[in-house]
Formats: structure tokens, C-alpha cells, sequence
């Protein structure tokens, strides 16, 4: 009886867990870990669009994973997957789950505090100097 009781617990959190999942794997948004986001955001020549998100993940009893969204996470995604499909080619959209313990050294190394957070990111070749960086944000510095 207690094994059926697992296996019927194991296959509804594994249901829950990928029925309330943000990003559809063959969607718009990429999901990032350290490796990917070095190859789509920091070596891409494309501004960029990152969202970071935290699912506030759970582990139950026979380490299964139960997984209950941010509100505003799971509010942003459907507009931000709308977003990312129209501004395919401008903007490179994708998402880092920060909840995920392999990302937790870009959440730290990008300071997020809440979420969900996005951040702009937009690849810099210019002079470093005022005059370079001001050209590159706004035009001009004067």
C-alpha cells in the first residue's frame, strides 16, 4: 500500500511540477544556466532581455521535487513569451531560474534581490572613456 501511495504521489508531482513550468523548452525564451548564458548573452553581439525568476522549489519525502511559482513570475511569462516572439531578431529573450542552484552564481553575480527581475544587456565594444560609454547609452555626454 505505501509504495502504491509514493508512486501515485511521485507521478502527481512530477505532473504538477512540469505542468506549472514558465518557458516552454521549444519556445521563444531559453532557459540559461552558467554555460548558456555565456554562449546567447555575454559572446552574442545582440542586446539582450533576461529575466530571472525563482520558482521557490520544494523537496518532499524521496527527494521529489514540488514546485509552487512566484505570482509574478508566472504573470510576467505569458506576456514575456508574447514580447519575445515579436522582437525575434531585435532582442535575444531568455530566462535564469534562480532557484536552480547551478544559476545561483549569475543571480548573485547580476545582485537580484526579487523577481521577477530583467535585466537589459546590451554587448559594449567602445572606448572606455566617458565619451564612449555616454555614445553607447544615450548619444553624448554634452
Amino acid at each position: 500500500m505505501a509504495k502504491h501511495i509514493i508512486l501515485l504521489l511521485t507521478t502527481l508531482f512530477s505532473f504538477v511540477h512540469s505542468t506549472f513550468a514558465l518557458y516552454d523548452p521549444s519556445g521563444p525564451v531559453p532557459l540559461l544556466n552558467p554555460r548558456t548564458f555565456n554562449e546567447k548573452i555575454r559572446n552574442s553581439n545582440h542586446a539582450s532581455i533576461v529575466e530571472f525568476f525563482a520558482p521557490w522549489s520544494s523537496r518532499l519525502p524521496g527527494n521529489h521535487l514540488l514546485t509552487i511559482r512566484c505570482g509574478h513570475c508566472k504573470n510576467l511569462a505569458p506576456a514575456y513569451t508574447k514580447a519575445a516572439e515579436h522582437m525575434a531578431g531585435i532582442f535575444t529573450f531568455a530566462a535564469v531560474d534562480c532557484d536552480d542552484q547551478a544559476n545561483k552564481g549569475l543571480c548573485q553575480e547580476f545582485d537580484i534581490k526579487g523577481f521577477p527581475t530583467l535585466k537589459f544587456m546590451k554587448p559594449y565594444g567602445g572606448k572606455v572613456d566617458a565619451q564612449g560609454m555616454c555614445g553607447f547609452g544615450r548619444g553624448s555626454c554634452g
